[in-house]
């Protein structure tokens, strides 16, 4: 249990009384309940009042943040901090590798202090700006533990309504660390959900002029995020909930991948018609490279305007990264699909009679259609029948919505075979036009014709799909 702290001796009035902004006054050797002050480290994660300082119960250097609770009218400031306090301590349940532990909390004049984790490290900013840029890898690898660690926390009810590069620290082997998860909304802890939106939403409507979309609003002295990375919902004044999060986490991923965010525009009211109509930038390259098209799919998913088109969870999001990078030619430049991957494929494809639900590729054993049953015991057999080809026909024997996902496994299976990846292509676009997701099927053929070779025969049934469907409609704001 955590002990409060009631030693209002230890830190003096001056000390932590001030703005939310600033509390200032902490400086070297300054003791806060049983943490001594080394100094303030605010600017290397957000603006919050953090700092480093020593436990020497544990003999560990710690993370200390002050949280100036919002209070209530008809509340006593006592009352306010006590309600965080509470609030915090359901955040040291957390544990995981991508989230900095919450250890111990106390009280002090009204402030609620938490001590954390001291992550060594510097900003994913400061990571993706430093001399020798990550690798592809690297930067995918950041972008599966920073998921992972957002998850962890909607697992424990906790959401996060800040994800951007300025608040994930990355440390020497290149792990990311969600640094504050849960602290950054909690001085307003058992007020309405809803609240934090209400405000971004009449923010936007007095910001929309504004030149700079990378500002952090902040109304009544309290902050509510940056605009370029805020989910549409949270403009919306409706209570949020983790596909929030996800949308800002794959903001956050497109710009760790491309350089540059996912939608145009320098003003509020800019990004969000860019938003509404599915208008994603399209860059070929990105700082380390050409960006598989299944991983840049994965990523629309997570984009997507209504949260009900997005991924089901971050753990999903986490699934499909983890599928995408068994593809052939990320496991071994120049292996073919061979009898393991093979094997591999037909284990997924295997039905199993405990499970009723419908199989995708995040639950591969659940029970298919009777009958696609010839073919999943063909798949079992015949070891040269080739997988994309068997998953490709899985798929069109699936329901809409449930076929989606094998079309895009069926693809990274189909890199060796031009006309192959153009048929695959095709049939996943016209699943997506008719669930009306018309930006996305686009997005899925542009992304097949990126793979093939200039000169390849089957670009010409793509091209001809794209000239079909010029300038579709904008995806319908939720999917049949």
């Amino acid at each position: 249990m955590a002990r409060p702290n009631t030693d209002e001796t230890l830190v003096s009035t001056d000390s932590i009384a001030g703005s939310s902004a600033d509390y200032g006054g902490l400086t070297l050797g300054k003791r806060v309940g049983g943490y001594l002050v080394i100094e303030r480290i605010s600017g290397r994660v957000d603006e919050a009042a953090v700092y480093s300082a020593y436990d020497p119960r544990a003999d560990r250097k710690v993370a200390l943040r002050l949280i100036h609770p919002v209070v209530a009218a008809h509340e006593e400031s006592e009352a306010a901090a006590a309600r965080v306090a509470k609030q915090v301590e359901a955040l040291r349940t957390i544990r995981h590798p991508n989230v900095a532990a919450v250890l111990d909390h106390g009280t002090i004049l009204g402030v609620v202090y938490v001590i954390t984790e001291f992550i060594p490290g510097q900003t994913l900013r400061a990571w993706l700006d430093a001399d020798e840029a990550p690798s592809l890898a690297a930067r995918i690898a950041c972008i599966r533990g920073l998921a992972a660690g957002l998850h962890a926390g909607h697992e424990a009810g906790v959401l996060h309504l800040d994800v951007r590069p300025e608040t994930v620290l990355v440390t020497a082997e290149g792990q990311p660390v969600l640094v504050g998860l849960g602290l950054s909304r909690i001085a307003r802890a058992g007020h309405n959900q809803a609240a934090a939106s209400i405000r971004v939403r009449r923010v936007a409507a007095q910001d929309a002029s504004a030149d700079s979309l990378s500002q952090p609003l902040v109304r009544d002295g309290e902050r509510v995020g940056v605009p370029a990375y805020l989910a549409p919902e949270q403009y919306a004044g409706v209570p949020l909930d983790p596909g929030a999060d996800q949308f800002s986490a794959c903001v956050t991923a497109y710009e760790l991948l491309y350089g540059e965010r996912p939608f145009a525009g320098r003003t509020i009211k800019a990004r969000m018609l860019a938003i509404e109509e599915g208008r994603v930038r399209d860059p070929r390259r990105g700082p380390a490279g050409k960006v598989p098209a299944w991983l840049r799919a994965v990523l629309l998913r997570g984009l997507q305007h209504e949260v009900e088109a997005r991924w089901p969870s971050l753990d999903a999001f986490v699934e499909a990264l983890d599928a995408g990078l068994t593809r052939p030619r990320l496991m071994a430049a120049g292996l073919a699909v061979g009898a393991t991957v093979l094997a591999a494929v037909a284990a997924l494809l295997a039905p199993s009679a405990a499970s009723t639900n419908p199989a995708s590729p995040s639950n591969p054993g659940a029970a298919l259609p009777p009958e696609l049953e010839t073919l999943t015991a063909s798949v079992r057999a015949d070891e040269d029948l080739r997988s994309a080809e068997a998953t490709l026909s899985l798929a069109r024997g699936l329901e809409l919505e449930q076929a989606l996902p094998w079309y895009a496994l069926a693809a990274s299976f189909a890199d060796d075979d031009p006309a192959l990846v153009a048929e695959i292509a095709l049939a996943h676009a016209g699943a997506l036009t008719q669930l009306e997701r018309h930006a996305e099927a686009r997005e899925h053929v542009r992304a097949a014709l990126d793979d093939l070779a200039p000169d390849a025969p089957a670009r010409a049934s793509l091209e001809a799909w794209l000239a079909e469907h010029p300038d579709a409609p904008p995806d319908a704001a939720t999917p049949p």
